[in-house]
């Protein structure tokens, strides 16, 4: 739409009004514009047999006006009963684009994004990490450093006694679930006011932090691996809450349960190639003695993951949260 200049409100006593400046030698009122020409070529289909159910029909569903790609233009959303929906973007100067199926193919670009990018270093990270401790970390170290902030008691319900002392089991810390049951709700509350791609970015940043962490444990201090461990904790409860909620957000109301479902396509991705892809490559890193080495691998991924999302933003918008 063309901008228009800004009205000059006066003030009155129980209202206010404006003067409209209508162009001296033009027609005031409103212009028929051709649907060829402006795009918009939208029919609400109703059968005849449905009408005579309800002649509410025969009024349509509905028409919603609004930004979607945030380009400062208004777009126009029909609801139509039987023919299908149509999303127009405006391109200005009176234009619309019909872009409903290309706003489909963008939520499953996003949604292979997240699994090649998010759920793939996420699984990978629980596929490797018992074993990765178990086998290149220095446990016994580990249980003396645990029971000297713990105690005992702490220390044995997390080990087990292997060639005459205790040696902490990798499968009993190498999960985030106990982190996330303490401080999810401190996460979620620091993180809820920040937008959901911006947060979810620098979530990926953290838990790539403690990935590297992770990978230097081997070499370095071995209670490096419960910050590395911590810090991907950390990352994966600022990722995984918002982007789900997301999801449900950008739905249309009455299809939000049809787009948390097509989340797993996500994860089923990312389950699915993590397994041969990292745990592949884990074996040939530990093969060279360097086992550490998959973990800054992984950083690295979920870092180039923050810069395919950026990209993707930066190309392909936003997507706008609808309102209730």
């Amino acid at each position: 739409m063309h901008p228009v200049a800004a009205l000059e409100w006066h003030s009155e006593p129980g209202c206010r009004w404006a003067p409209l400046a209508v162009p001296a030698g033009a027609k005031s009122g409103f212009s028929l514009l051709q649907s060829s020409v402006i795009g918009v070529t939208f029919s609400n289909l109703v059968a005849r047999e449905r009408s005579l159910t309800n002649q509410i029909y025969l009024n349509g569903s509905g028409v919603t006006a609004g930004d979607i790609d945030g380009d400062g233009l208004c777009d126009i959303y029909y609801a139509g009963l039987s023919g299908g929906s149509v999303l127009y973007r405006n391109l200005g100067d009176w234009k619309f684009a019909d872009i409903t199926k290309a706003s489909g193919v963008k939520f499953t670009v996003f949604l292979v994004l997240l699994g090649v990018f998010f759920w793939l270093p996420f699984w990978a990270f629980f596929n490797l990490c018992a074993l990765y401790v178990d086998s290149n970390v220095d446990t016994a170290r580990l249980y003396q450093d645990v029971r000297s902030v713990f105690g005992a008691g702490f220390a044995d319900f997390l080990s087990q006694e292997k060639d005459g002392e205790r040696r902490i089991l990798g499968e009993a810390i190498s999960h985030t679930g106990y982190i996330i049951m303490i401080l999810q709700l401190a996460v979620s509350r620091a993180c809820e006011r920040m937008r959901v791609l911006p947060s979810f970015m620098m979530g990926l940043v953290v838990a790539a932090l403690g990935l590297v962490i992770l990978g230097l444990a081997r070499t370095g201090p071995a209670a490096l691996v419960f910050l590395g461990i911590f810090l991907f904790a950390v990352g994966e409860m600022t990722t995984s809450p918002r982007i789900q909620e997301y999801i449900t957000w950008i739905a249309p109301k009455e299809k939000a349960g049809l787009y948390m479902g097509s989340n797993f396509l996500a994860v089923m991705i990312g389950g699915f190639s993590s397994g041969f892809i990292y745990t592949t490559l884990y074996g040939r890193f530990s093969g060279a003695g360097s086992p550490e080495r998959v973990w800054y691998v992984l950083a690295a991924h979920l870092l180039v993951g923050v810069l395919v999302f950026w990209g993707f933003v930066r190309v392909a918008g936003e997507f706008r949260e609808l309102e209730v």
